[in-house]
This record gives structure tokens, sequence and C-alpha cells, in this order.
């Protein structure tokens, strides 16, 4: 994994296409041009290999924002945490101003979904923060609250209702299982345009590790139960994978404000952790590899010594829905922001 380490605010020369490449692909996931395409090389390809792939075919870019200053007495700073994500979104995209940044991820969509997640939020406390600062950068780059659908949020409900609610219930289906078994999509994901991923970091006790993948591939089918069996692997990978899903998913962020180091089966006390980081990229593979990395080094310093191991994320790789490969992964880190 090729790692840059810069300190707010310098720029960074990556290996990414320019801003006109990414409003070029904006426009054309909104128009539906872009065209499935296999996998190459790969031993095991899925049938349509996601944009990120396709759209950056050298390597994928985790950015990785860290502050000391994000949480204090507790809670989150939105101020520290609105510039870590501006950061974020304005390296991810090389432009200067976080609308600009917004409308190269997100072109002209009109259903954006916002998916957050449920579980472990209570002691996380750090998802109302996120929706505050991502909605507020929504507004600013001119998307109006009738086109913003938070999935997933705790924030109150007079909060919420100032934004688009989703549809309820299941569409159509997408195959997953070995035998041909097919799930449903839920139809939050079939009615947006764009989904903004935003997962939480934490050792689990059937995957692994939930992070950007887990947190949407899971939620967005209907019998989610049925598929933990081999660390849910590969039915992850083959969520995120499909093309009603891909197609949709326009950033991915691991909210690592604070982190789970360890699951409950192994009793370690304190497991919650002030962590202060985002991880953010296109390529949802990539962002939850270096968020693996992350995770594990924590655990480490937590004196936990068992070792996460992730079949789903060994298996994205191997199907080509993201990259894994340490050479093919830019991970570009940003110390003291704030």
């Amino acid at each position: 994994m090729r790692s840059q380490r810069v300190n707010a605010p310098q720029t960074a020369d990556l290996s990414r296409p320019t801003r006109r490449d990414l409003l070029g692909y904006a426009a054309a996931v909104s128009l539906g041009s872009v065209a499935p395409t296999l996998a190459g090389d790969d031993p095991e390809p899925t049938a349509y290999q996601p944009w990120w792939v396709q759209r950056f075919p050298n390597r994928s870019t985790a950015i990785n924002v860290r502050s000391a200053n994000v949480l204090g007495g507790g809670n989150v700073r939105t101020s520290v945490l609105s510039q870590m994500l501006a950061i974020s979104i304005q390296r991810l995209t090389q432009t200067t101003q976080t609308a600009d940044a917004w409308r190269a991820i997100l072109g002209d969509a009109r259903r954006i979904v916002v998916k957050f997640n449920s579980v472990d939020a209570d002691r996380m406390k750090t998802s109302d923060a996120m929706a505050e600062v991502i909605t507020a950068g929504l507004l600013h780059a001119d998307y109006p609250p009738s086109a913003i659908a938070l999935v997933e949020c705790p924030r109150p409900a007079a909060v919420r209702e100032r934004f688009r609610r989703v549809l309820s219930g299941w569409g159509s289906p997408i195959p997953i299982g070995d035998d041909g078994a097919t799930e449903e999509l839920a139809n939050y994901v079939l009615e947006a345009d764009a989904i903004i991923n935003v997962g939480f970091l934490k050792a689990h006790h059937l995957a692994g590790m939930s992070a950007c993948m887990k947190n949407l591939a899971f939620a967005a089918i209907r019998r989610p139960a049925r598929y933990h069996d081999n660390g849910c692997s590969p039915y992850v990978a083959r969520v995120i994978g499909a093309e009603p899903v891909s197609t949709r998913l326009r950033l991915c962020i691991v909210n690592a404000l604070r982190v789970r180091a360890a699951h409950a089966a192994e009793l370690v006390p304190n497991a919650f952790r002030d962590f202060g980081e985002l991880l953010v990229g296109f390529d949802p593979v990539a962002v939850d590899s270096v968020a693996h990395s992350a995770i594990s080094d924590l655990r480490r310093t937590a004196g936990v010594e068992a070792e996460l191991n992730v079949p789903y994320l060994a298996a994205a790789g191997h199907l080509g829905v993201g990259r894994t490969r340490p050479n093919e992964i830019e991970r570009l880190v940003v110390d003291n922001a704030g």
C-alpha cells in the first residue's frame, strides 16, 4: 500500500483523474452510459465491473484525515469535522472548493441517500455530527433538502423531516448465493441516484470487521441473516459488486472518529476507543482495506492478540469488485486537520 503523509492544507500530486474527468463520469452515470465490462485477468470476475475499477484502472485512492481536536469532552467538534470532510473530498476530487467537490462526486443527482449505521450508534455518538456536516455541505453545493435522505441516522425526527423520505419495502432481486439464490434490494437503494455510504469502523464477531462494505451490503438486501456463514463471504462482495448497487454508490466514508476495537465476545474492556480519523474514497474495497489495517494496529495497541480475519474483503478483491493489494492502493494521510 503506497502511503503519502502531508499536513493540512498542503496539496498532493496523486495519479488520479482531473476534476473534468470526475464531472464527466458523474454525468455519464446519471445518463446510464457507463457500460459493463469484465474484470479481465481475475480468476473469478464479477459479471459487472464497478465503475471505480473501470474509471481508475491503475490504482484506487483512500484519503485518511486525522485530527487530535475533533473529539472533546465526549462530543464531536463539528467545525473540525467539517474541515476534515472538506479536505477529504477536495483531495479525492482534486478541487479547491467543497461545493465543487460535492458536485464532482454527485453530479446532477436528484435523489441522494446518505446511509449510516444504527448499530452501536448510541455508543459511538458521532452519527448526528456526521449527518450535520454532510447535509450542510450538500445544501451549500445547492442540493435541495428534497434531494437528500438520511437512512439509519439517529437525528431527531424534527430534523429528519426536513429532508426527503425514502421508499420503504423491497424491490427487484439480485443474485447472491452459490445455489442461485437471490435477494430483493431495498427500495431506498433502487430509487437513489447516488448513495453516500457512511460506516463505522468496528470489530465484528461474525464478519471480522464492519466498515463501508458490510454497512451497505447487508442493509440493502431483505434477508441478510441468511448470509453470515463463512464470515459473510462472498455475499458482502457480491452485493456491493452488483450493478444496481455499484452504479449508485458514489462515495464511501469510514467514520473512525470512535472505533470499536474488539467485539463483545472478546471481552476486552474499553473496546470503544476515540480515534479521530476519517477514511474516504470511491472504491469501498480499497477504503475497507485501509480501514482493516487501521483497526488491526489499534487492536495491537489495545492488547487484543487475535487477528481480524475478514473473508468478504479478500473475496471482493478476488471477484474484481475493488482493490486490496497494497501496491494498487494510494493512501494519502493528512495529519492535524482542524
